[in-house]
């Protein structure tokens, strides 16, 4: 008897994850965010030539001045992280807006914020200044990350020698069946 060697053919599955972005870089390139303002006199400016690595936004002139910096939507889900420095001035405040709600910024003069985000949503930033001084906010260390790609469960499977044994042993019961029978 000539035992022959089956060939097992598998299919496997290609997950394609999107890597972790850094900086302004990719789908939030600096060209991929819109400048949002109001004033009521003075200005605001969205200085992007530090970009990739960061974007400075600015208010100077008079009191009740908001200068934005909105990305036009999430290719997908994720997390967006970001470093800001720069604005502990009296009476200003920098939020950040996913969807429909604005978050202030912590009171302090930089740190990091994280926040998720769903695909389409429109993240904002925004420095308001209610004094007139001017007053500058510094964005650095975007990163975007998208979620862990889920681990396909394991299926378990027999060795080539496990796989002889059972049919084997199946044989084996195959013949006193037909022994019975017979006999």
């Amino acid at each position: 008897m000539k035992f022959h060697t089956p060939k097992v053919l598998g299919l496997g599955l290609l997950l394609l994850a999107q890597s972790a972005l850094a900086d302004f870089s990719g789908p939030y390139d600096v060209t991929q965010w819109t400048k949002p303002q109001s004033f009521v006199c003075g200005g605001g400016t969205v200085n992007t030539a530090g970009a990739p690595a960061s974007v400075v936004i600015s208010i100077t002139g008079c009191a009740s001045l908001i200068q934005g910096f909105q990305h036009n939507g999430a290719p997908s889900n994720g997390t967006i992280s970001f470093s800001y420095s720069g604005y502990s001035i009296a009476n200003t405040t920098a939020a950040y807006d996913v969807g429909a709600a604005s978050t202030p910024f912590p009171a302090t003069a930089s740190g990091t914020i994280t926040v998720p985000i769903q695909t389409g949503q429109k993240l904002q930033i925004t420095l308001t200044n209610q004094s007139g001084t001017p007053a500058a906010l510094t964005i650095s260390n975007f990163t975007f990350a998208p979620p862990a790609a889920a681990t396909p469960a394991s299926i378990p499977t027999l060795s080539e020698w496990a796989l002889i044994g059972l049919s084997s042993i199946l044989a084996l019961f195959g013949l006193a069946g037909i022994r019975r029978r017979q006999g």
